[in-house]
């Protein structure tokens, strides 16, 4: 009985899927997860831009051979300054931005200087 019970629940649920049009929506997720397989997670980004009124800085997250989280900040307008932060592990991008006064900055991946914000 149960058997029958859950044949008619899914018929339905298949019937308002394809009434619905998502029909075609279902199929193409099966057929993309077939294709490339689940959606993986996604590496944390490794650079940022940061830009606060006139100032840009370009950031690079990277590590220390002793194991310990660092951010390298360069200024994008030529001049010659860099600095190094270290930063937590759990929330680096957030250490870095209280550490330099860039809270609340505008920021984005960081791909090409030349792209800007």
């Amino acid at each position: 009985m149960r058997g029958l019970l859950a044949l008619a629940a899914a018929s339905v649920v298949v019937r308002a899927i394809f009434d619905a049009g998502g029909g075609v929506r279902v199929a193409s997720l099966v057929l993309r997860q077939l294709r490339y397989g689940r959606p993986r997670a996604h590496p944390p980004e490794q650079s940022r831009l940061y830009a606060r009124g006139r100032h840009r800085l370009e950031t690079h997250l990277g590590g220390r051979p002793d194991g310990r989280r660092v951010v390298v900040a360069l200024s994008v307008e030529g001049h010659p300054s860099s600095a190094v932060y270290r930063v937590g592990e759990s929330d680096p991008w957030h250490d870095f931005e209280r550490q330099a006064g860039l809270v609340g900055a505008a920021w984005g991946p960081c791909r090409s200087v030349s792209a800007g914000l």
